[in-house]
C-alpha cells in the first residue's frame, strides 16, 4: 500500500496539459451503443506516448573481457523524421519548471533472433542532465550530458529535430550490461531511447555488418538500417533486464489495505510466485482507498479532498520501484466521480501508452460488481458492466484479468458489499497468478 505522505511529491508533480486523453474521452463520450464500440476500437490503436522508429546509422558495441570497465556503446541515428519533444509538456526531459520533470531511459537488447540474451536493462537518463537547445522561438533539441558518468554509464545524448540521434555510453565509471560472449552470434539488436513521461519513444534496430556479429567476443557493428515497424521490444516479461520479474499492483481500496482483509491479492499473488518455484517474480501493491484511472488533478471544487488517481500511483512506482509490469485495477470510484465507461478506457489506454514508453508490460483487470449496502449497486454496475465490455473489446485476452465474474456475493465480500474478503482476495490472486504466467 502507499501511504498518503509517500504520495506527496506524486501529488505535487508538474502535470503538463495531456493533450491526448481529454479530446478523446470526450469525443468517446458523445457516443452511444454501437457507436461506442467501434470507438472503443480506434481509441486502442491511438497511441497516446508518440512511438518513433527512427532509420539507424550505426551501432558500435566494443567489449573486452578481461576489462569490463572498458565496455562502450555507441548509436547513431540519422533522419529526417526525427522529432523533438515539444519544450514545456510531458515529452520535455528537463527538470521542473522548464520541463515534464521526467527526463528519459535507454536500452540496448538483443531481441532473440540470434543466439544471445543480452539486455542492458533500462538505462536512468535524470531529468537534472537535459538542457535545451536552439532558442524559445527556434528549439533545435534536447541534450543530456553527464561527463562524470555520475548518473548511470551514459554521457551523453543529442536529440536535434529533424536530423539526428546520438548517443555515448561506457562503463568507464558505472557497469554497462551488455556482455560480448566469443561464439554467440548477438542476431538483431534493438534500440529504445524514451523522452519524457509518457512522451517520445524511439527506436531503432540493427543487423550486423561484414560477419562483425559479436561472436568474437569483442565487437559488434550494425550499420545503415531501416526504421522498424513495429519498435521491437525486450523478450520476456523481466522487460528490465535485470533477472527479477517485478509487478506492480496498482488500484483502490481493494488493492489497498482495509481492515478484515489481509492478506491482500496482491500479496497473497507475491506468496504464490514462490509456492509456484518463481522465487525471481516479485509483486508489490501500490493501492491506495479512493484511487481512480481517471486524472482528477483538475478538480474545480477547491473544498474537495485530493485524490489519488492512477497517474500519481504509477509515477511514485516509476520513482520509486523497478517495475517488469503492472496491473492496473480501478474503475469502483470512477464512476462515482461520474466519469462515463469511455472516459475509463481512455485513461486505461493513455496510462498503458505511458507504462510502455518505459517498457512496462501492462494488464488490465476488470472491475468487479457492488451489493447493498453499497449505495444505488443496480445503476453503478451497469456502469461497470459497459466498461468491461469495452476493456474486453480493446485489449487482448492476454492483457484482460478477470476480477469480476469469479466474484460472489455474499461469499467474497465484506459486510458494506463494495470490499473483498479473504476469499475474494484469494480469487483475485488466483486470476492474476493464471494470467501473468500464461506461456
Amino acid at each position: 500500500m502507499v501511504s498518503e505522505d509517500s504520495l506527496t511529491r506524486a501529488k505535487a508533480r508538474p502535470v503538463p496539459a495531456r493533450t491526448g486523453l481529454r479530446p478523446k474521452a470526450t469525443m468517446a463520450r458523445i457516443l452511444t451503443g454501437a457507436l461506442v464500440l467501434a470507438w472503443a476500437a480506434l481509441l486502442h490503436n491511438l497511441a497516446f506516448a508518440f512511438e518513433l522508429p527512427v532509420a539507424g546509422r550505426k551501432l558500435l558495441i566494443r567489449d573486452h573481457p578481461d576489462d569490463p570497465a572498458r565496455r562502450k556503446i555507441v548509436w547513431a541515428a540519422t533522419d529526417p523524421a526525427i522529432i523533438a519533444g515539444e519544450r514545456g509538456t510531458d515529452e520535455d526531459p528537463r527538470c521542473a519548471p522548464e520541463g515534464g520533470d521526467f527526463g528519459g531511459s535507454l536500452r540496448f537488447f538483443s531481441n532473440g533472433t540470434g543466439e544471445s540474451t543480452q539486455n542492458t536493462g533500462r538505462i536512468p537518463l535524470p531529468c537534472k542532465n537535459w538542457s535545451a537547445i536552439g532558442s524559445e522561438t527556434h528549439p533545435r533539441g534536447y541534450r543530456y550530458r553527464d561527463r562524470e558518468q555520475d548518473d548511470g554509464p551514459c554521457s551523453s545524448v543529442l536529440i536535434k529535430d529533424r536530423k539526428l540521434i546520438r548517443v555515448k555510453c561506457s562503463a568507464q565509471a558505472m557497469p554497462l550490461g551488455y556482455d560480448l560472449t566469443q561464439g554467440t552470434n548477438e542476431g538483431l539488436i534493438g534500440v529504445l531511447l524514451n523522452v519524457g513521461f509518457g512522451g517520445i519513444r524511439y527506436c531503432a534496430e540493427f543487423d550486423d555488418v561484414n560477419g562483425r556479429d559479436g561472436s568474437d567476443g569483442r565487437r559488434f557493428q550494425g550499420g545503415t538500417s531501416s526504421p522498424p515497424s513495429p519498435c521491437p521490444r525486450a523478450p520476456g516479461l523481466d522487460r528490465n533486464g535485470d533477472g527479477e520479474v517485478q509487478i506492480v499492483c496498482l488500484g483502490d481500496s481493494n488493492t489497498a489495505w482495509v481492515p478484515g482483509t489481509e492478506p491482500r491479492w496482491c500479496e497473497l499473488l507475491d506468496a504464490r510466485f514462490v509456492a509456484e518455484g518463481l522465487p525471481d517474480w516479485r509483486a508489490v501493491g501500490r493501492g491506495f482507498g479512493g484511487a481512480t484511472a481517471i486524472d482528477l488533478a483538475g478538480n474545480p471544487d477547491p473544498n474537495a479532498p485530493p485524490v489519488i488517481d492512477a497517474y500519481d500511483l504509477l509515477w511514485f512506482t516509476l520513482e520509486n520501484d523497478a517495475p517488469d509490469a503492472a496491473i492496473f485495477a480501478f474503475g469502483t470510484n470512477d464512476s462515482r466521480n461520474g466519469a462515463a465507461a469511455e472516459e475509463v478506457l481512455a485513461a486505461y489506454q493513455e496510462l498503458e501508452s505511458i507504462a510502455e514508453a518505459e517498457e512496462i508490460s501492462t494488464f488490465i483487470a476488470l472491475t468487479p460488481p457492488v451489493f447493498p449496502p453499497e449505495p444505488d449497486p443496480n445503476f453503478f454496475n451497469a456502469e461497470y458492466a459497459e466498461l468491461n465490455l469495452l476493456i474486453q473489446i480493446s485489449y487482448p485476452e492476454e492483457a484482460v484479468i478477470d476480477f469480476s465474474t469469479p466474484m460472489v456475493h455474499p461469499d467474497d465480500y465484506l459486510d458494506d458489499g463494495l470490499h473483498m474478503n479473504p476469499s475474494g482476495h484469494e480469487k483475485r490472486a488466483s486470476a492474476a497468478f493464471e494470467k501473468m504466467t500464461l506461456d
